[in-house]
């Protein structure tokens, strides 16, 4: 999957435009605000996170892929976009997979 995604991005030559973040059980919310510079539970817009009622969904696309989930967020009309690779299991960031269960295709 992930071989996919950086072909996919070479081949449209977005590869200096995406940034592709595997996120594993060990890791935490702390260390993907690290990597990324925002929470993926938390609207960058609104600044609602999942667990509120008033959280609305502000990614592209998400969908579940055998037992990972994939999360774009795209952010520019330039293509810049954000690719999570989320494996479906228990995780020190259990509100991660919670949402991606809640709401992926």
């Amino acid at each position: 999957m992930l071989d996919s995604h950086l072909s996919l991005a070479r081949l449209q030559g977005l590869e200096s435009l995406t940034v592709l973040l595997v996120i594993q059980p060990d890791d935490t919310e702390a260390d993907v605000v690290a990597e990324l510079g925002f929470s993926p539970v938390t609207n960058p817009i609104t600044a609602i996170r999942y667990d509120d009622p008033e959280f609305e969904p502000y990614w592209a696309w998400l969908a579940r892929a055998g037992s990972w989930f994939q999360l774009v967020h795209t952010v520019s009309d330039d293509g810049f976009a954000f690719i999570l690779l989320i494996e479906n299991t228990e995780s020190e960031f259990p509100g991660l997979v919670a949402m991606c269960r809640a709401w992926a295709a």
